[in-house]
Formats: structure tokens, C-alpha cells, sequence
């Protein structure tokens, strides 16, 4: 597959590291990995999943955030997925023409 030159939305990868950093535990001895790289034509965002115990749920509101200017932008949906040690978003790279 070629890939294609673009961009993402604004503030999407701000918004993807602070929600890794605010949901989980980290330490100097365990410290959070958080990754991003190109695959193909999306944007990874992966981090490890080491959730910090809590009574209050997370409203997902970033996500939705995130979801709702990839609708308006370009009918695209991002990739997002929950595994047993990491959390993965892929944003899709919206193409320049």
C-alpha cells in the first residue's frame, strides 16, 4: 500500500498522551511507555495499560472527542483497542488532495 502524505486533526496526539498518562500508574522504577509511530497510513498512538485504581469511571470523552473530528473531517473512523497490557489508537492519516 502506498503511503499517502497528510495530516491529523489538531491536539488528537496531545489528547492520546495525556488520557495514557492520566489513566495509569507509572513510576521511576515502572515508568508508562507511551509510542508513536507511522504504520502504513494511520498515526499509532500505543501505551502500556497499567490502570490506576479508582472509584470514578472514565467518560471516554477524549476518545469521543477524537471520533467526532474524524467524522466532521473526513468520514473516517480511528482504530482503537483495549488489550491485556496495551492500549492502541490508530489515527488515520486524512490526505492532503
Amino acid at each position: 500500500m502506498k503511503q499517502i502524505d497528510g495530516q491529523i486533526p489538531p491536539v488528537c496526539l496531545q489528547l492520546l498522551v495525556e488520557n495514557a498518562i492520566k489513566h495509569n500508574r507509572a513510576s521511576a522504577r515502572h515508568p508508562l511507555s507511551i509510542r508513536v509511530f507511522r504504520e502504513e497510513n494511520d498515526i499509532v498512538v500505543e501505551n502500556d495499560l497499567r490502570p490506576i485504581a479508582s472509584d470514578f469511571e472514565s467518560t471516554g470523552i477524549g476518545n469521543k472527542n477524537i471520533i467526532g473530528r474524524y467524522l466532521l473531517l473526513c468520514k473516517k473512523k480511528p482504530f482503537i483497542e483495549q488489550r491485556e497490557n496495551t492500549y492502541i489508537v490508530k489515527l488515520p492519516i486524512i490526505n492532503n488532495t
